[in-house]
């Protein structure tokens, strides 16, 4: 199959489910294309970038100018090119006003239209988020962008984006082909925002078994190594993660809290840091590649994933650093919110406590550092869960089967 990928930004460090996806088509054989808004120009990438030559796959749309007269030059480029491609008919279609509103009138529908201008497209056209799909749904309907339509939901754009603005999203409901939300919860979002219930089909991320193995240690450090692997920004919750931490320390406990990852609160929270005057207890990495994430998990005692609800509703679908943290054996502690809850059985495989509870948090820690030789049978059960559920080879035969199919009913 000929495959095409959307993303926003590529190849983003944190969306290492995406990767895992386009790589796994790829050693199925299948041919990939990768269309991005922006390529990131970082010095710490994953070693599968490489490995699996992604950037030379990588397609990036050229940039839309912020105003109307400086968009002019390059849609006279764009009639240009739809006339030698016989696509006249797509430049009429996306500028239908009473379809696409302001997107239309603004020329945004024909210069999104453009790169694809005499493709002779795909089979499966799969759009790695919500908003994504939306406007790929308008490039079929305007005739540029053969393909069947999937698009992956993965907790924002559902619970913030598509609820917000339901109207954009009615029409990727209705004409794309299949909807892979990563939770329960995602998807009952979909069916209340009216997607049909039987275009839908959970499609959790998964985790590479042979990347993230059990590990043989897992004696308690001194200080305890409390570690968060996330995007830094405000639906993780790292600020309640920091808060626990400083309790922990004035209860008299030897701990450090490390963070791996950026993102747009890194700056607030290292001053969080400051204020608190944690400097000593907490170690922002930054930017890492997958094997530092296998070293520091292996290296960790607990790992932390306190999620919130944001202020407009948004939410995660599940961490990947809870999934991986459970592969490797390391005693995970995520909220009662998105799709943690799919994944933890409080006391089982895992643990769970309230959103936005720092006492919460760090009560829970308590309690696991005095009763940790019962940890064995925990971590043995997130180690099953994974295995049985979250296996990404498995889960990306099911995406294959859900491409066949999808492809077949499309044609």
């Amino acid at each position: 199959m000929r495959i095409a990928y959307f993303v926003d930004r590529f190849p983003q460090i944190s969306e290492t489910f995406v990767l895992g996806q386009i790589c796994g088509m790829i050693d199925k054989g299948h041919e990939v294309t990768i269309f991005a808004d922006y390529l990131v120009q970082a010095d710490v990438q994953h070693a599968i970038i490489a490995d699996y030559e992604l950037l030379d796959k990588a397609k990036v749309l050229p940039a839309i100018t912020p105003t109307f007269v400086q968009r002019l030059p390059t849609a006279f480029a764009a009639l240009t090119s739809a006339f030698k491609a016989g696509q006249l008919r797509v430049v009429v279609r996306s500028l239908n006003s009473a379809r696409y509103g302001r997107d239309a009138t603004n020329l945004k529908v024909l210069l999104r239209a453009a790169p694809h201008f005499g493709s002779r497209g795909y089979d499966i056209l799969h759009c790695q988020f919500g908003q994504l799909g939306v406007w790929v749904q308008r490039l079929r309907e305007c005739g540029v962008l053969p393909g069947a339509l999937v698009t992956s939901f993965r907790g924002t754009d559902a619970m913030k984006f598509a609820t917000q603005d339901p109207d954009k999203f009615a029409r990727l409901f209705a004409g794309g082909d299949r909807f892979l939300p990563v939770s329960h919860a995602v998807r009952r979002r979909l069916v209340e925002l009216s997607c049909r219930e039987d275009k839908i089909t959970v499609l959790r991320s998964g985790v590479d078994l042979e990347i993230f193995q059990p590990r043989a240690d897992c004696s308690l450090h001194n200080p305890v190594r409390l570690l968060s692997v996330a995007r830094l920004a405000p639906i993780k919750g790292l600020e309640y993660a920091l808060e626990a931490t400083k309790l922990l320390l004035e209860a008299g406990y030897r701990v450090e809290y490390r963070l791996l990852g950026d993102g747009p609160l890194t700056a607030s929270l290292q001053g969080l840091v400051k204020t608190m005057q944690l400097d000593e207890h907490v170690v922002f990495e930054g930017r890492v590649e997958s094997r530092r994430v296998v070293e520091a998990l292996n290296g960790a005692d607990i790992l932390l994933a306190p999620s919130i609800t944001g202020d407009g509703g948004e939410q995660e679908g599940l961490p990947n650093s809870l999934k991986e943290a459970m592969a490797i054996g390391v005693p995970a502690i995520g909220t009662n919110t998105g799709g943690i809850p799919e994944l933890i059985e409080d006391g089982v495989n895992g643990f769970i406590v309230d959103e936005k509870d720092a006492s919460a948090i760090a009560e829970r820690i308590k309690s696991l550092l005095g009763n940790w030789d019962a940890m064995g049978e925990i971590v043995a059960n997130g180690r099953r869960t994974i295995e049985q559920q979250y296996d990404l080879r498995q889960l990306n035969g099911d995406l294959e089967q859900i491409y066949l199919e999808t492809a077949q009913c499309k044609y």
